[in-house]
């Protein structure tokens, strides 16, 4: 399968069309990390956009998506600010209820349908290409993807790669309360399971390493808007 040709066909397709924005990380709407210059997918623009074409009743999907064509790879990008929800829960919630709440508030994340609406939404903007491949679909199915949750507490490099790692870099760098969420938020993640479709072990990165994460990936020829 020419999987590098078919993310560069769908990347060159959805600019062209308007299906995709692309804008660094911190200026992304809900962007949780300002700073980070890496340029994504503005994924929320395009589930608006594909949302009001075909008449659905509103999708959840990634903030960001990004398309790495000579990796052959795409990553669905979710913004998590621990941050504001830490100090709201030091400031409003009793502590005998802090674990109640935060417990409350991860599973609305709800990680695992914004990454399966997320596919779908990018499946119809594959579709709407009028010089659509015979191949694109099945390469669509099977080119690597990622899921990376980007947060403001900082974590371990290496993202949840080694959950136990993690957690003790937590425990040495966080607040108390942004390591409880955020170690709650891990094993979120590690549980995210039945997808139909390939995917890499889902992974947690911050504001602090997501440049350096891409840095050294080559970057498609396209202007940001």
């Amino acid at each position: 399968m020419e999987l590098e040709n078919f993310l560069q066909r769908l990347l060159d397709f959805g600019c062209d069309s308007d299906y995709f924005h692309l804008k660094s990380i911190g200026t992304v709407d809900k962007s949780c990390c300002p700073d980070a210059i890496t340029q994504v997918i503005d994924f929320d623009k395009t589930k608006d956009k594909v949302c009001s074409e075909a008449k659905l009743q509103p999708y959840k999907s990634c903030d960001a998506l990004k398309i790495l064509p000579d990796l052959k790879r795409l990553d669905f990008i979710e913004f998590k600010g621990l941050q504001p929800f830490a100090h709201y829960v030091h400031s409003n919630v009793p502590p005998a209820r802090q674990a109640q709440i935060i417990d409350q508030q991860i599973k609305k994340f709800d990680l695992e349908t914004k990454l399966h609406d997320s596919y779908i939404i990018l499946y119809f903007v594959l579709t709407k290409n009028s010089d659509l491949k015979k191949t694109d679909k099945p390469c669509y199915r099977f080119v690597e993807k990622n899921y990376i949750i980007l947060v403001d507490t900082a974590v371990e490099e290496q993202g949840i790669q080694n959950l136990a790692l993690t957690l003790e870099f937590l425990s040495e760098t966080s607040s108390p309360l942004e390591r409880q969420i955020a170690t709650k938020l891990a094993v979120e993640i590690e549980e995210l399971s039945d997808l139909p479709f390939k995917l890499n072990k889902p992974m947690l990165k911050s504001c602090q390493t997501i440049d350096s994460f891409y840095e050294s990936f080559p970057t498609p020829a396209t202007t940001l808007a």
